[in-house]
């Protein structure tokens, strides 16, 4: 069986040998078939080398680049929670803006004599909004002069109309 293998073996180099010299009849000494041979096993090799080279220089590029974009990725990933916090305050300002401006429509809608006044972001020596139906304007003072105008306004109406009065504070935090 050994031997058998061992012709196959014979019989491939021959055939090797033949393509080699572009004609399977032409006769090739073993000594040139073998230098030929390792020649081109060389160049393959050469080729191979290079090749491998070329890949793992791509491989290392793209190694590089998925560093990159991981930073990138975790950068963007800050970056949208960020966005996403200042999205929930700005809905929760619209949400306050909302409330605030309804109670406006009402408080200017409304068809009662009673004063509602509501003072807007309250801070001790700062100045203040506040709207005041009875003058359906927004006033903006100090907070001294904003509730003497609301006390003002709601002393004149519940001694003109003998009524009470509702006071709506919104503070903001």
């Amino acid at each position: 069986m050994n031997s058998n293998k061992r012709i196959n073996k014979v019989e491939c180099f021959q055939e090797e040998k033949a393509i080699l010299s572009g004609n399977k009849k032409q006769k090739i000494n073993n000594g040139e078939y073998a230098k030929r041979y390792r020649e081109k096993k060389k160049q393959e090799l050469i080729k191979a080398q290079k090749k491998t080279q070329e890949l793992i220089t791509e491989i290392t590029s793209l190694r590089e680049r998925i560093l990159n974009l991981e930073k990138e990725n975790e950068r963007m990933s800050r970056e949208n929670l960020s966005l996403c916090e200042k999205i929930q305050n700005l809905e929760k300002d619209a949400l306050d803006l909302n409330w605030t401006t309804k109670i406006c429509e009402e408080i200017n809608n409304s068809t009662f004599n009673k004063v509602f006044a509501i003072p807007l972001f309250l801070t001790q020596n700062q100045s203040t909004s506040f709207i005041s139906p009875s003058q359906g304007i927004n006033i903006s003072s100090s907070n001294q002069d904003a509730f003497n105008t609301i006390n003002e306004t709601i002393n004149n109406t519940i001694d003109e109309n003998n009524s009470s009065f509702y006071n709506f504070t919104y503070l903001r935090n």
